[in-house]
């Protein structure tokens, strides 16, 4: 007798898990600069305005309202002091808390390049990388994506210029993520991700090193290429292990999800039981939520369906206590 249930399960989830195989990947935004130290020589500036521009940055997580005023107070004392360093400064940081803790990008893009322009004309060539880098990434965050490209094209040039390995890397790595949103080009992005990569490994930088792998298996990831995918992921979890990257937990989930599109339901599942292991150990719940799924997705493919059930009620039960995610799955369980 063939008995049909249906389990349904409605959850508080923002994002759909087993309705699609895309990965959540942990690349989605570039990477951003220091809000004071790269952007000028701070130990040179004067004692009174260092303690400004402290203030300002001690402020900008838990006021940043208060640290904007700040901000505008020493653009005008620089500004009738002639101060062009410090000017340069505070324009930059005032814009750094838009972009950062305010999410104001256009009113970040305006001070940033009133920064460039007094970087560029005293001529301090690691500010100019900062302010080149920020606005790329701002309009990365309003979805400009041809305009992040140009700025990120001049932050590579200008790191070339001064020799910065470590900017010309992260350089490369955001022009390939611009590339990747504009146009959904994973073949250009992986190009800027392998010269990510190769400088990476000048630099011997273990950490950076396991994040280009990890960017460069996504991109094979999405154009389906699982081979090559599961590739870059295991160099990727070598690097981690080594590094003891606290990540190391989505990569395991990203090797479960690649093996599963590789019908690998062994690997696929021992990767997961390893995500649910270590999320479990350091409470990361929503990688447990999903690991849990995953789990019972597969047990409902082999058809079974006890285990199915009894992971699936799991991940239920944990998602009732997140209620910024959406979910809803429909599993028609036949014995």
């Amino acid at each position: 007798m063939i008995i049909k249930k249906f389990l349904h399960l409605i959850l508080s989830l923002s994002i759909l898990i087993l309705a699609s195989c895309k990965k959540n990947s942990e690349e989605a935004y570039p990477k951003f600069s220091d809000s004071k130290t790269i952007a000028t020589n701070y130990t040179q500036l004067s004692e009174d305005f260092q303690y400004m521009v402290d203030l300002i940055d001690q402020q900008m997580v838990s006021n940043p309202h208060q640290a904007i005023y700040h901000a505008d107070r020493l653009i005008k004392s620089s500004h009738s002091a002639k101060y062009k360093e410090g000017e340069g400064l505070a324009y930059y940081q005032r814009s750094y808390i838009y972009s950062h803790y305010l999410q104001k990008y256009d009113s970040a893009l305006m001070g940033y390049w009133e920064a460039l322009k007094i970087y560029e004309d005293i001529g301090i060539s690691q500010a100019i990388s900062s302010c080149y880098l920020e606005m790329g990434n701002s309009y990365y965050k309003l979805q400009f994506f041809d305009k992040a490209k140009e700025y990120y094209e001049l932050f590579i040039n200008n790191a070339q210029l001064i020799n910065n390995k470590s900017n010309e890397a992260e350089g490369y790595r955001n022009m390939a993520l611009a590339h990747q949103n504009l146009k959904q080009d994973y073949v250009t992005a992986a190009l800027y991700f392998t010269r990510s990569l190769g400088i990476q490994k000048e630099l011997n930088n273990e950490k950076g090193i396991a994040d280009a792998y990890h960017s460069l298996a996504g991109t094979y990831y999405m154009r389906n290429d699982f081979n090559q995918a599961s590739i870059y992921y295991l160099k990727t979890l070598e690097y981690r292990i080594k590094t003891e990257d606290n990540r190391l937990a989505d990569t395991y989930f990203d090797l479960g999800l690649v093996y599963h599109a590789l019908n690998n339901t062994t690997k696929a599942k021992e990767y997961f039981y390893k995500t649910l292991e270590l999320s479990e150990s350091i409470n990361y719940q929503k990688l447990s939520i999903r690991a849990h799924e995953w789990l019972g997705e597969l047990a409902k493919i082999s058809k079974n369906y006890p285990t199915a059930i009894k992971e699936l009620t799991i991940a239920q039960q944990l998602a009732e206590q997140d209620k910024n995610t959406h979910l809803n799955l429909l599993i028609d369980i036949t014995d």
